[in-house]
């Protein structure tokens, strides 16, 4: 019986620990892709939301939306957010993970619904699946950017493995990334001795 209400209260806890984050505010900034700079407290919201859905509160303290597709970056207190350009058409909102000094290690987290469609035994239509997705994205100084590693992930059946197949080879086999790297001999050179293993260490080489 102990057991049970611990259980029950650490389960309450979370639900109203994670409610409470999703209403706090913190200092930062926006800049739009037009240039325009907007300075106030930014909604912390959860893994997904916070690259879909920008809410802020003006110095009047009055709440608006941001549209995704017109922000250049926004830092929300230490975090930082960014939209990269890939293949030169795709913009896409990424976190700075790792800010080195020719180099910037980002991520970015997306939700998928999948509705599987199919009866149950008892003639039950099933609960709508999550599909996780995390991409990975490497941006050099002269903001050219490559796709590193993508994970799919779900909890139910029959989605349930983690699978990450996207560049998510050992580094010195990579070739994709060794072409990325070419004004970097150095990396590439310690990356093929395998004294560079993760993307993390040539991040900050």
């Amino acid at each position: 019986m102990r057991e049970f209400i611990t259980s029950t209260y650490l389960v309450v806890f979370f639900c109203i620990n994670l409610a409470s984050q999703e209403s706090e505010f913190l200092d930062g900034k926006i800049i739009t892709r037009k240039g325009d700079t907007l300075k106030g407290q930014i909604k912390v919201q959860n893994r997904f939301r916070s690259f879909n859905k920008i809410i802020y509160l003006d110095n009047e303290g009055n709440e608006k939306k941001v549209a995704v597709d017109s922000i250049k970056s926004y830092e929300r207190g230490k975090e930082f957010f960014e939209t990269l350009i890939i293949n030169s058409k795709l913009f896409v909102l990424a976190k700075r993970i790792i800010l080195g000094p020719n180099m910037t290690l980002y991520y970015r987290n997306e939700a998928t619904e999948v509705f599987p469609g199919l009866l149950d035994m008892d003639g039950v239509l099933p609960k709508v699946l999550n599909n996780e997705y995390r991409y990975k994205y490497l941006k050099d100084k002269n903001n050219n950017v490559i796709t590193l590693s993508f994970t799919r992930r779900a909890g139910e059946t029959p989605f349930k493995d983690i699978v990450e197949k996207l560049n998510s080879k050992p580094l010195h086999k990579n070739k994709s990334l060794k072409r990325f790297l070419s004004e970097y001999p150095n990396i590439i050179k310690k990356i093929e001795a395998k004294q560079i293993t993760k993307i993390e260490e040539v991040v900050v080489e």
